[in-house]
């Protein structure tokens, strides 16, 4: 029973992650009548140059900046929890527990 139920979890949040990263995709310009097509084309203005304003250029220097900090605190978070199984061998008194439960039943 209790197999059953960690196959479940790791089947939901397999499917759940799937579902997460896929994103939608506009259609193809072409995929509408010619005149609309046309129209779009007419609308298009060719972009030679962007800029962002002070202030937003600000702010997304700060996101990237807060990005890249989270991003390695999380790596050294998880390589810290991973040494701490390591180093008091819960790993270990899972395996012995469940192994244990497992011949009980």
């Amino acid at each position: 029973m209790r197999r059953e139920l960690v196959l479940l979890f790791l089947l939901i949040s397999l499917s759940a992650s799937v579902c997460l990263g896929q994103t939608d995709n506009p259609p193809a310009s072409g995929a509408g009548p010619p005149q609309q097509a046309a129209a779009e084309k007419a609308d298009k203005k060719e972009v030679t140059n962007y800029s962002l304003s002070p202030e937003k250029y600000e702010t997304a220097d700060a996101y990237s900046r807060t990005r890249y900090w989270l991003h390695f605190i999380e790596t050294g978070y998880s390589l810290l929890v991973l040494m701490s199984f390591l180093a008091f061998r819960i790993g270990g008194r899972f395996r012995c527990s469940i192994s244990f439960r497992h011949i009980q039943e």
